[in-house]
């Protein structure tokens, strides 16, 4: 089963997605999986490596999801989302 692409665009320091029927012309198309996308967000994957030996497949300019892990906060795994 094909699933949907997501578009993901990171606009005005907010960062949305959405599917799409299909991407884009000229956008750059990242293929993997949940966990793959995560733990490259989070740091815990060296998304550079996992692009050299295919974990991430890559159409376009892989340096777009560099740029992204640039501007993103580091992960805080104590944050507070509900405090009492």
């Amino acid at each position: 089963m094909r699933k949907s692409p997501y578009l993901t665009e990171l606009r005005h320091g907010v960062l949305n997605h959405r599917t799409v029927p299909e991407p884009p012309s000229g956008s750059t198309v990242f293929t993997l999986t949940r966990r793959t996308l995560i733990g490259a967000l989070t740091g815990q994957l060296d998304a550079a490596a996992a692009l050299a030996d295919g974990t991430i497949a890559v159409t376009g300019d892989p340096t777009v999801v560099g740029r992204l892990v640039e501007v993103l906060a580091p992960v805080d795994p104590d944050f507070a989302i509900v405090t009492p």
